[in-house]
């Protein structure tokens, strides 16, 4: 048997807010939009705490995920570097 999550009424709310909150305050302060990283982080934690959803599997996730990425855009950097020359000439030919 599956368990089913009943969303309250406070828990709608809260992640509504954290929405609106996400998609405002961005726009509306300078020092969000700079660390802009670390504010969705926060949210994101704040969603999984109040949405009362936090696992093993999701702290797994969480941490294993980058690691994924960071290999992925290292892996496309160093592909880039290794045919920029290339892509310079390309460019400056079509010039």
């Amino acid at each position: 048997m599956t368990e089913e999550i009943v969303l309250s009424a406070w828990i709608m709310w809260g992640l509504s807010g954290i929405i609106v909150t996400v998609f405002v305050l961005p726009f509306v302060a300078k020092k969000i939009e700079r660390d802009l990283e670390i504010f969705l982080f926060v949210m994101g934690l704040l969603a999984v705490t109040i949405s009362q959803l936090w696992s093993k599997h999701l702290v797994y996730e969480a941490l294993v995920e980058p690691i994924k990425i960071s290999v992925a855009v290292l892996v496309a950097g160093l592909l880039f570097r290794c045919i920029r020359d290339r892509i310079r000439s390309m460019i400056n030919r079509y010039l």
